[in-house]
């Protein structure tokens, strides 16, 4: 290997490790909050209803990540009498990266979930409001078991659900 080419290595090698590592340094420092909007934006689009994250949002990365959400709700059926289908006061969950990245499967260790208020009612006609209008047209269901993710351990704290 000639002296320029080596020279030329060294310097695409450590640019590549200074954009790695300002990579890593904004993700780290990122403020996740801003990331609510877009997040609430396609749960509604998904869904067809309203769904907003009022409290903090955290995301603490590593091999196994965990995002923490508090103060969620979830807009309920126009038709029915409750204006909330659920709330919850903190959602805390546990991904395993490392599962994603070497198997592509979504690992989840951890699921906790305090202060959940769910409401599931029907009406007369048969429609609930667990039925999403907009959710078929948008996401298509999975054809094998390996496509859904694996929770491990799933805990409610203080629940109501009616």
């Amino acid at each position: 290997m000639t002296r320029r080419i080596r020279r030329a290595l060294i310097w695409v090698v450590s640019a590549f490790c200074v954009i790695l590592i300002a990579a890593f340094i904004f993700i780290a420092t990122l403020d996740w909050n801003k990331a609510k909007p877009y997040i609430t934006a396609a749960v509604s689009k998904a869904t067809g209803r309203q769904f907003s994250i009022n409290g903090d949002l955290k995301v603490d990365l590593g091999w196994n990540s965990r995002v923490t959400a508090s103060e969620i709700q979830f807009e309920n059926a126009s038709w029915s009498k409750h204006p909330e289908m659920a709330e919850v006061g903190s959602f805390d969950a546990e991904i395993d990266v490392w599962q994603l990245v070497t198997k592509f499967r979504l690992v989840i260790p951890a699921v906790t979930i305090s202060k959940p208020k769910v409401i599931l009612e029907k009406r007369a006609d048969g429609a609930a409001n667990w039925e999403f209008r907009a959710a078929s047209a948008v996401t298509p269901v999975p054809e094998k078991r390996t496509e859904f993710p694996i929770v491990q351990k799933l805990t409610i704290k203080d629940g109501t659900f009616l």
